[in-house]
This record gives structure tokens, sequence and C-alpha cells, in this order.
């Protein structure tokens, strides 16, 4: 599969964090009540997401009420994360390129 058909296809997101293990990579969506407000990237997901719980749920002062996770290979976490901010354009994300294709 490539990246392309990876975005094409229909999304399980994941919502339960001992799902998530440490070494797996993948972008994280954070949402405010049912918005989106932020699209974000991890090489250690479950790292990442912990670190967002244990910050009294605000991710860089961003306030979040639940979050969805996808796992996705490293070697397109930037084009994935990027495909979602361009799709969804979540309040606290900037819009840039990704750093790579």
């Amino acid at each position: 599969m490539n990246c392309n058909e990876f975005l094409n296809k229909e999304i399980d997101l994941l919502y339960e964090l001992p799902s998530i293990h440490e070494g797996t990579s993948g972008v994280y969506f954070l949402f405010m009540w049912w918005v989106l407000v932020y699209v974000g990237q991890s090489k250690a997901l479950g790292n990442r997401m912990n670190y967002h719980i244990r910050d009294k749920r605000y991710a860089r002062g961003i306030p979040w009420t639940f979050y969805g996770a996808m796992k996705v290979p490293e070697k397109w976490l930037d084009r994935v994360e990027y495909h979602y901010i361009q799709k969804f354009k979540p309040r606290f994300n900037k819009q840039m390129a990704p750093r790579s294709v």
C-alpha cells in the first residue's frame, strides 16, 4: 500500500490509549467537544498522548476534551498530518507545506 491508498481508505480512529503502544507512530486529532481543533503527529504516539493527558488536557495551550489517533507508518507522518490539516483546517494548526513528501 502506498501513502495515497492509505489516505483513501476508511480510517478507524483509536480512542483507547492502551491500544497505542509506545513505539507506534501516528497522527492524532484533538477535539474540543465535537470540533477538531488540532492535528499532530508523533513517532511515539502513546508517549505523546500520555504527555497531553498529564498536561491537564492542554496541548501547547490548546484546550481539548477528547482525542482520536491513527497508526501511520513513520515515513508517511508528514504527508498524512498535512493531508488532515488541509482537509479540516483545525483552528490551532498553522497551514504550512509538509516537511517531506
